[in-house]
């Protein structure tokens, strides 16, 4: 059993009550008790309750009723200190016992972390500490709250006590986080993070080979920044999107299209391209072809798409663009010609298909395939079986 600093009872490591009879309440109004003693409850890092036990004694300090109220709402208000009323002994341990039931039903005692890590920066540190051996809730709550109480200085995790299933561990936490605090030289700090976080990886996961990988990848993303803050700052702006994993048999829904603008593309690279539209009008656009300045920049924007392929290119010239706002079935069109940056003599670079005047060499009629009804519906759905 413990002496607690402030309070008279602690529940479940989080919530301390402060009991008080009538008596007690009033007198410590009038000898001016109350209030430094609701300032030393409000600096606690734990959730607290003013329990105000009766029954009203037949004496009573010489203290309006009026001054009661008052100073129960300051505590409730100003001091953001609930306080319940019981009508005895027997009433103040119902209600004790009846807290401590809720807190076991929403913090159950055994040690839950989930795959969606939470958003909340105070959760976050909960998780955290919560994947050491042998740290549940309540000890990570208790941890958080002397790093808080002594101004969230990294020292108090070196002085807490943690249960002996997690002394080493937490011994090695303690010493790193503090060295890094104290060290002014970034080089090198993620390294030793993960050094200390090496051996928590086979308790951890089952593809502890591959996390290793990704935290030795994080660790060469450091040696770029020259700062912590640069470092974090570039994270937290563009994180990666998912966790490495050893290759295995693909799957049909890993096979996308990519939909891109041009500006999107820069500096990216894939192995077919192909780039829409390229006709006057669009590549240059008819709003981009006021001055020879303009015009070159949408010359650049063409290299740039065409410059995204790494083994395959298609540039697509519609013959027809369709007037909108027709009626269903009608065919207004207008032509569109080649764009002025893909030259005459420059097509010989290409292989044309489709272009008028450059129809493919007649095929041989005796080799010529009969004309057959295709089931496209039922040729799709046999795709996905």
């Amino acid at each position: 059993m413990e002496r607690l600093v402030i309070g008279d009872y602690l529940i479940d490591g989080g919530i301390v009550i402060e009991r008080k009879t009538y008596a007690d309440f009033a007198t410590s109004l009038v000898d001016g008790r109350l209030f430094p003693q609701a300032a030393a409850l409000a600096r606690s890092p734990h959730r607290l309750i003013v329990l105000l036990e009766g029954p009203t004694p037949a004496r009573m300090p010489d203290v309006h009723a009026h001054a009661l109220k008052g100073a129960m709402l300051s505590l409730a208000v100003m001091w953001r200190l609930p306080v319940i009323c019981s009508r005895n002994p027997e009433d103040s341990l119902r209600i004790l016992r009846l807290l401590a039931g809720q807190l076991a039903r929403t913090n159950p005692p055994v040690l839950q972390r989930y795959d969606r890590k939470p958003k909340r920066l105070a959760s976050r540190r909960l998780y955290m500490l919560q994947g050491l051996p042998g740290v549940g809730p309540a000890t990570a709550r208790r941890a958080l709250a002397a790093v808080e109480s002594d101004g969230h200085g990294l020292a108090a995790l070196g002085r807490f006590r943690p249960p002996p299933g997690a002394a080493q561990m937490w011994s090695g936490l303690a010493g790193t986080m503090q060295c890094l605090t104290a060290s002014t030289l970034w080089e090198g700090q993620i390294e030793r993070l993960r050094r200390w976080y090496d051996p928590m990886l086979e308790l951890l996961y089952d593809a502890a080979r591959v996390r290793r990988g990704d935290l030795e990848q994080l660790e060469r993303m450091a040696l770029q920044h020259a700062s912590r803050a640069s470092f974090l700052t570039d994270l937290a702006l563009d994180p990666p999107v998912a966790a490495g994993d050893e290759a295995g048999p693909p799957l049909r829904d890993e096979d996308w299209l990519v939909l891109s603008t041009i500006h999107s593309a820069k500096g990216q690279e894939w192995r077919a391209v192909v780039v829409l539209n390229v006709v006057d009008g669009c590549i240059p656009s008819d709003l981009a072809t006021g001055t020879a300045a303009e015009i070159e920049e949408e010359r650049r924007l063409l290299y740039v798409a065409m410059t995204r392929a790494r083994d395959d290119l298609v540039l697509m010239q519609p013959l027809r663009f369709y007037v909108h706002g027709q009626t269903l079935g009608a065919d207004r069109h207008v032509y569109a010609p080649r764009s002025r940056f893909i030259a005459d003599a420059d097509l010989e670079a290409f292989e044309l298909e489709g272009m008028p005047g450059h129809a493919p060499a007649e095929a041989d009629p005796a080799c010529a395939p009969t004309a057959a009804n295709v089931d496209l519906m039922a040729r799709m759905r046999q795709m996905w079986r």
